[in-house]
């Protein structure tokens, strides 16, 4: 007879889960089943020698995969990782959610075109290299900033709307939501940034094209590519 023990962690972490539940195969069709203990630790003993399939288990965590291990001598050292389930289902705090980003997204459209046309106009030959609130520093990257919420929340109306309609829009999701974002839009605003720092020079049938990405048109073209690339 040999013994086998081992731990199970939480995914991609060193905690360790208690009550979760052990289960061998053998070869030869005989199932044990035994359960962690407050350290997470569990122990077989007195299994035939042989090969044995287990898999862990617990409430509200996936499945292992199982493993096969040969068992000719004790072991010590098995273990098994349990990814955490989001199992708390609330409709109603995905509707608000919802709503609360719909909002957001008209009431920045509207602030957009009220800003547009209350700034005053740039007139003569400067009008064609300037644009809304790209005068001065820092308000040059302002609309690359708009532009990479805006898209984010349209991404993020997408995937709710989505999972509303499945009846799989989870609790515990809303931080992930609020961190995206927050996150892609300053993500697009620093790329864009130093993407501005670079002028690119091209000779195309003998004539040289200076590309400069400090330019607040091609910034904008250059927000909105990192947006859609970071979403």
């Amino acid at each position: 007879m040999v013994k086998a023990s081992g731990t199970i962690y939480k995914e991609g972490t060193k905690s360790k889960l208690s009550g979760a539940v052990i289960k061998a195969n053998s070869a030869q069709g005989d199932v044990v089943s035994i359960v962690s203990d407050d350290q997470g630790e569990f122990h077989f003993d007195n299994l035939q020698p042989g090969e044995w399939t287990m898999v862990a288990m617990k409430e509200c965590h996936y499945s292992s995969r199982p493993q096969k291990f040969e068992l000719a001598v004790d072991r010590k050292d098995l273990s098994f990782e349990l990814a955490r389930r989001m199992d708390t289902v609330d409709e109603k705090s995905g509707r608000i959610l919802f709503y609360v980003l719909l909002g957001v997204l008209v009431g920045l459209i509207i602030t957009y075109i009220v800003l547009h046309l209350a700034l005053p106009k740039v007139n003569g030959s400067e009008a064609a290299q300037k644009s809304f609130l790209w005068i001065e520093e820092p308000f040059r990257f302002l609309e690359v900033l708009f532009w990479g919420l805006a898209g984010v929340l349209v991404d993020k109306l997408m995937s709710i709307g989505y999972y509303l309609r499945r009846g799989t829009f989870y609790r515990e999701g809303i931080l992930m939501h609020i961190s995206h974002l927050v996150s892609v839009p300053l993500l697009v605003l620093v790329v864009v940034f130093i993407l501005s720092l670079v002028t690119l020079s091209i000779t195309l049938a003998g004539n040289e094209v200076t590309l400069d990405l400090a330019d607040p048109r091609v910034d904008a073209l250059l927000g909105r590519a990192a947006q859609a690339s970071e979403a």
